[in-house]
């Protein structure tokens, strides 16, 4: 094996290790990674259906795992109206940058326009 299939087999180590990687708080590594992501995502996709996502703040494979376990997701709603609540929180989150804060009066004030019932107690 040659040094460089050596250094890329320690980044694609990484990120199966990892969550994600950082560009905050791990410059460095963050663009050694960056510097092999062809190789890495080529493995990754072909080899172990595993996508890499890569953008300006951060680098991370997708590891989905084949069977879902109870502890992923939500499990179920128990009205339309929760449902409806997840949906509206979203597209408030979507609105958003990445590093952007808010203050809970933010998000309750934009729950209450956007609902689709026309009242909302956002206090329950």
């Amino acid at each position: 094996m040659r040094l460089g299939e050596i250094k890329k087999l320690k980044e694609l180590d990484i990120l199966l290790n990892k969550r994600w990687v950082l560009k905050s708080e791990d410059k460095d590594l963050y663009y050694k990674i960056r510097d092999s992501i062809g190789e890495i995502r080529k493995f990754a996709t072909e080899k172990m259906g595993c996508p890499v996502i890569e953008n300006s703040l951060l680098v991370k494979m997708e590891k989905i795992p084949a069977i879902p376990e109870e502890c992923m997701g939500i499990a179920e709603f128990t009205s339309k109206e929760e449902y409806a609540f997840l949906c509206v929180l979203l597209m408030f989150l979507e609105d958003r940058d990445a590093e952007e804060q808010f203050i809970l009066s933010q998000l309750t004030e934009y729950i209450a326009v956007n609902m689709p019932v026309q009242t909302v107690d956002v206090t329950l």
